[in-house]
């Protein structure tokens, strides 16, 4: 646990720390990841506070991870606010970001991978408050009441849909799930995301196929293979710039690109 930074605006006082675990989360192996919990903070606040996991919505290539609690991200509005109403807010990065960004292609849209890790993500703050209740690292009289909500939008409610089934099957000790709030996930890929991708009909993403496709090529490379997807015009215009994790921007104007190209020949 890195040293505590207290932050103080005009209305939020809040302790904040870089938490860093281990998720095993694909191919057997561990990995170091990251996440920030912010605690509410006050010479005149004592008594439990309940905890919000937020996991984030899709990020793409060069965007910058949720621990620099970048202002631009909807999830670091929501965080000041609950810490300023005297709850603590865990925001942890994913697989492809924060620790891993430059080990791994982050695993979009993949079950399996960010329900383990953001579960390892609650597990570590949970372990945290333990650590903090035997070494008084903050001793104001503040602690964790083991009330937990999760919450995420878009593909953070996805993840947070993944989570809750990673809880159903391995259990966090010392939390009591009191909500989860999965907003906007998008749970019917096969379905809702299919009528999407029809190439008649005009999508305003068009990175969202590809980068579906990667997510789940990097864990389950024995039944995808993007050799047999992309054409080999799209692999060479397009594909480098998801691996080289370039910004959302980048990506949409080059395969928006690539579509007229295509649709013209």
């Amino acid at each position: 646990f890195d040293t505590a930074e207290v932050k103080r605006t005009k209305d939020i006082n809040l302790l904040s720390y870089h938490i860093t675990y281990y998720s095993d989360y694909s191919e057997g192996k561990a990995r170091e990841e990251c996440a920030l919990l912010m605690i509410p903070y006050s010479d005149k606040q004592t008594g439990e506070f309940p905890l919000v996991e937020i996991n984030h919505g899709t990020l793409i290539g060069s965007d910058a991870g949720t621990t620099t609690l970048n202002s631009n991200y909807s999830e670091s509005w929501i965080a000041w606010y609950l810490v300023s109403t005297g709850v603590a807010v865990l925001l942890p990065e994913t697989p492809g970001f924060g620790f891993t960004q430059k080990e791994v292609f982050h695993p979009y849209m993949n079950k399996k991978a960010l329900g383990v890790s953001s579960r390892d993500a609650l597990n570590a703050a949970v372990q945290f408050f333990e650590y903090n209740r035997e070494n008084k690292i903050f001793n104001n009289g503040l602690d964790f009441n083991g009330k937990v909500a999760i919450a995420g939008y878009s593909e953070g409610g996805f993840t947070t849909l993944a989570v809750l089934e990673e809880l159903q099957k391995d259990p966090v000790e010392g939390i009591d799930l009191k909500l989860i709030l999965p907003m906007a996930a998008p749970c019917d890929v096969s379905g809702t995301m299919f009528e999407c991708f029809r190439p008649e009909k005009k999508y305003p993403h068009p990175f969202y196929m590809p980068y579906c496709f990667l997510g789940w090529e990097k864990t389950n490379p024995e039944l995808l293979n993007k050799n047999r997807v992309f054409s080999e015009k799209f692999k060479a215009d397009v594909l480098p710039s998801f691996l080289d994790k370039s910004s959302k921007d980048t990506l949409e104007s080059e395969a928006h690109l690539y579509h007229v190209q295509e649709k013209n020949n």
